[in-house]
């Protein structure tokens, strides 16, 4: 006779499961809904309903890209948050900006954000109902709640490779992105294991350029390891310690005369201030 798992198998399972959608879903979702073909992006948002957010190019694509590095993006984190808050007011904001940006295109239509085939809030409930109902009829709500803690703690996994890629950068709304606009991790681990989305600046130069085109630039702002970091921000004081060091190069290295105002008052904000 089986047994049913017990509580520490399921929250290993759970664990396991969401790392490794993370960090094999992430990667190649990501580098599909950033192509212009119908095809890819629709494997793209297949990928991301692992996360039950199959609409997150909506927020990554027209905000991120847009704004990023600004006070404008709420993909930057601010100098002195921690990683925890930062994952989730991203959440949040993921699933607000992108309901408000296809309300908005909807209504132009006088159609339904909730209810027309044309619209990817429709298609974002349709992809959690489905993922979520195999799981109901593989083992009832056990299941439902078990695939929904993976997929929110995968979505957590992924907003902390955002917040090591961006904490603390400053750029005036409108300029020009550049590549001092992103940190960078070339160690070879974490490139071959994200598909070189962490040498992170040409990306934000031109999100079209396909992951085995991203050149690892030197003359950009560089930090360790991608998978290193990731778990030096789990513990918040011993990050912003390392952190404050890289960003005062950056200050001082890489920003813009503007952007050394902006630097000043976030210290302040953050208070680091001398």
């Amino acid at each position: 006779m089986s047994r049913h798992p017990g509580v520490v198998e399921i929250i290993g399972a759970i664990t396991s499961m969401a790392i490794i959608t993370a960090a094999v879903g992430l990667p190649i979702g990501h580098e599909m809904f950033h192509r212009s073909e119908p095809v890819s992006r629709f494997l793209g948002g297949v990928l991301s309903n692992l996360f039950l957010t199959s609409y997150i190019e909506l927020e990554h694509n027209k905000n991120h890209h847009v704004e990023t590095s600004s006070a404008l993006d709420v993909d930057t984190p601010r100098r002195g948050e921690a990683v925890y808050p930062f994952i989730l007011r991203l959440f949040i904001f993921i699933h607000t900006n992108s309901f408000a940006q296809e309300r908005r295109r909807m209504a132009g239509y006088g159609k339904s954000v909730w209810f027309s085939p044309s619209s990817r809030v429709f298609w974002q409930w349709v992809g959690a109902v489905s993922l979520l109902g195999v799981f109901y009829f593989a083992d009832g709500w056990r299941g439902v709640l078990i695939a929904a803690l993976t997929a929110l703690l995968g979505s957590a996994i992924v907003t902390i490779f955002s917040y090591v890629q961006h904490y603390g950068l400053q750029r005036v709304p409108g300029t020009p992105i550049e590549k001092r606009h992103a940190l960078n991790h070339t160690r070879p681990v974490s490139r071959v294991l994200t598909f070189e989305i962490v040498t992170h600046s040409q990306h934000h130069i031109d999100p079209t350029t396909p992951y085995w085109k991203l050149p690892a630039f030197k003359d950009a702002p560089l930090v360790g390891s991608a998978i290193g970091y990731f778990f030096l921000s789990l513990v918040p004081p011993l990050w912003h310690r390392v952190m404050r060091h890289h960003l005062a190069r950056w200050d001082s290295e890489f920003a813009s005369p503007a952007e050394k105002e902006l630097a000043k008052k976030a210290n302040i904000d953050a208070g680091w201030a001398a």
